[in-house]
């Protein structure tokens, strides 16, 4: 999966755009240049609107499990930050699907209606000729 890693010194911030399918190894090679680059008092922000494919929740308990500990001070991780962040990403991706299946479903009778209504107007523009008087198509 392509990243785009930003550094932002002046906001004191990295950036990170995570693009195509979701890959643990290049998330966690963000992760250890972020390390690298001792910017650990910087705040990290991960973009995924631009990533396809879902990542299994392993994918994101290892993900997030790194990432925690890069931002807490050595000696203190939790794993209850992590879960609680997993449980809301799950979250947050069901109400998308969620969300996309509504649209589509309003797409869906969207066409239908504008369709129903092609139809009604043609029978109407139609309506009273005799069969060989006009252009029926």
């Amino acid at each position: 999966m392509p990243t785009r890693y930003e550094r932002d010194d002046v906001h004191r911030r990295v950036v990170t755009t995570m693009q195509g399918p979701f890959e643990p190894a290049d998330s966690l090679a963000v992760i250890e240049q972020w390390r690298g680059e001792d910017v650990g008092a910087y705040g990290m922000r991960y973009d995924f609107r631009v990533m396809t494919g879902p990542p299994t929740i392993d994918d994101l308990h290892q993900f997030m499990s790194e990432a925690v500990q890069s931002t807490r001070p050595r000696g203190s991780p939790s794993s209850d930050d992590s879960e609680n962040l997993l449980v809301r990403v799950q979250r947050l991706r069901q109400q998308a699907e969620d969300f996309q299946r509504t649209i589509e479903e309003e797409i869906r009778t969207t066409w239908t209606l504008i369709e129903d209504l092609r139809v009604s107007q043609a029978k109407r523009r139609h309506h009273g000729r005799r069969m060989d008087e006009g252009d029926f198509r």
